[in-house]
């Protein structure tokens, strides 16, 4: 268990919900454009979303400035984004070009990552055609099936698409006659 994480003398008691995801120097940067934001770009961290849109929401610190409730922004390519508004700049004394210490505790534990070996144990629970059947398929076939299964957004969906998977190859002959 990890020990129980502190910010600014404030101990967070549960270590799930004070996980350290971010703890680095990062380049103050700006989007181009009028009104563009400036931001800190940040490593991929897609355990960690929580929130609506992709979002991952933290708390931490950003040089001296408290960030109590903050918003990470998907960025594409996988990485965030910290926008930081005139208001935390001006405290901070920092402006794009300028390096800031960032420190983020994630509010929610990471999501557990989906291991394509837990789809095929569940072979296990079947007749052995079925599994024939599935390994009968074409690779691409097999690989299109399992990504499938893999990019669901809960563990429901996954195993939804797990069950419908096995029903389809249970339809199928049964090639071990």
């Amino acid at each position: 268990m990890q020990p129980a994480a502190t910010v600014d003398n404030a101990v967070v008691e549960s270590p799930s919900m004070a996980t350290l995801i971010v703890d680095a120097d990062f380049l103050l940067e700006k989007f181009k454009g009028k009104g563009g934001w400036t931001y800190a770009e940040l490593p991929s961290l897609a355990a960690y979303k929580n929130g609506r849109f992709g979002f991952v929401e933290v708390f931490g610190k950003i040089d001296d400035y408290e960030l109590p409730n903050y918003k990470l922004l998907p960025m594409g390519g996988g990485k965030f984004f910290l926008p930081l508004r005139a208001e935390i700049r001006k405290q901070i004394k920092k402006e794009a070009g300028d390096k800031v210490r960032i420190q983020l505790f994630a509010t929610t534990p990471p999501r557990p990552k989906f291991c394509i070996e837990d789809v095929l144990d569940c072979f296990n629970y079947e007749a052995p055609f079925i599994y024939q059947n599935f390994l009968a398929q074409a690779e691409s076939e097999q690989k299109s099936q399992l990504d499938f299964i893999a990019q669901g957004s809960s563990d429901e969906t996954r195993v939804k698409r797990i069950v419908a998977m096995m029903e389809k190859l249970e339809k199928q002959k049964n090639i071990l006659k």
